[in-house]
């Protein structure tokens, strides 16, 4: 690997982990909860989805979630992996329906829940919560 990919590497990986570490919390955690997996595994089932393709998939739904890469490189990955372009299209709408929209839920529910203490601190009173 020459110097121009081992920084364009580091840089990608930073990146990622900037990303995540300024994801809300709630949202990190469905992540990787159980949830998060068997909606994977949904999508790897009804798509018939091999191991790397699957993998593909995962890469792209936290990246989706924690906002990091445009469009067109994440269908390049799947695309990369063998997934068709109708195929790309149809997971990119699972992800947005079933794992952008509960990973937003998930952050609306617990905004302003301390997981710690268990306690629910006041909500401005301008907000919508």
């Amino acid at each position: 690997m020459d110097t121009t990919n081992t920084q364009q590497y580091t840089d990608e990986i930073t990146s990622f982990e900037e990303a995540l570490a300024s994801t809300p919390e709630e949202v990190r955690r469905f992540i990787w909860s159980e949830a998060f997996d068997i909606i994977l595994d949904a999508i790897t089932a009804t798509y018939q989805l091999n191991a790397q393709q699957s993998a593909a998939v995962r890469t792209v739904a936290i990246e989706t979630v924690i906002g990091i890469g445009t469009s067109a490189e994440k269908a390049v990955t799947l695309f990369n992996t063998g997934i068709s372009d109708d195929t790309a299209e149809q997971v990119f709408a699972v992800i947005k329906n079933e794992i952008v929209d509960r990973a937003v839920a998930q952050a609306e529910l617990y905004q302003g829940y301390d997981v710690d203490t268990q306690e629910t601190s006041p909500v401005a009173p301008n907000s919508d919560v």
